[in-house]
């Protein structure tokens, strides 16, 4: 139940930033409102749409920007795994393929809008409930900032 409010919650956001409030136009600003105020968070779903370069997803009806930047010294990628764990890259993200994201999203106060970034993408064959993720040693847990 706690994992549908989650997601509902995160998409009648989305709909709101996707209706037209992209006033971070750049994957680097989002990043650093996500890093300074990380919320840990996680979605599951299809892919229904894929950004240039990619930059973002769009996996029930919310748009998840793509890291791929340094801040503080750090550096901040969004890793890309198939369901063994092995890294895929950014070119396995197309359109219809179900996904399980570790996200840090954040709201920003002066927009009205919530923001979400990927720390990690892992590509599923299916739809998979949160005990065959456990069971294939995806962790379902909070996620930290980089």
């Amino acid at each position: 139940m706690y994992s549908h409010n989650r997601i509902v919650i995160m998409a009648c956001t989305a709909a709101m930033f996707l209706l037209g409030n992209a006033s971070y136009s750049r994957a680097d600003d989002v990043i650093g409102l996500v890093m300074n105020d990380w919320h840990s968070s996680d979605i599951s779903g299809t892919i229904m749409h894929v950004g240039t370069n990619p930059d973002s997803i769009v996996v029930n009806e919310t748009r998840i920007f793509l890291a791929d930047t340094t801040r503080g010294g750090k550096r901040c990628g969004t890793k890309v795994v198939d369901i063994y764990g092995r890294e895929t890259g950014r070119n396995a993200l197309r359109s219809g393929k179900v996904v399980y994201v570790k996200v840090g999203a954040a709201m920003d106060p002066e927009k009205d809008a919530e923001y979400v970034v990927a720390k990690e993408i892992y590509l599923l064959p299916r739809g998979m409930s949160r005990k065959e993720l456990k069971n294939k040693g995806i962790p379902t847990g909070p996620t930290t900032p980089w």
